[in-house]
């Protein structure tokens, strides 16, 4: 039984864990592409649209603490009791 996204995210969230959106996913759903689609619009992006769906970014910062690095990793893994 898989889990939403935004339920993950929010447990992420409310454990101190800032998420981002996948910033293009399907580039083609961005409002600039209104202007610039010709000959690629009827191309399917499935995999992107998937990942549009069912993805997003955490932070990642090349000084995190051994401390905010166990926290991480802590949160993460309970992520599987989500529901």
């Amino acid at each position: 039984d898989l889990v939403s996204k935004q339920k993950i995210q929010n447990f992420l969230e409310e454990n101190g864990i800032e998420t981002r959106p996948v910033l293009t996913g399907n580039f083609l759903d961005q409002p600039v592409m209104k202007n610039l689609i010709g000959f690629i619009s009827n191309v399917p992006l499935d995999n992107a649209n998937w990942v549009e769906r069912n993805c997003f970014l955490i932070g990642a910062h090349h000084d995190y603490s051994e401390e905010q690095i166990t926290h991480l990793t802590r949160v993460l893994s309970m992520t599987r009791r989500v529901k």
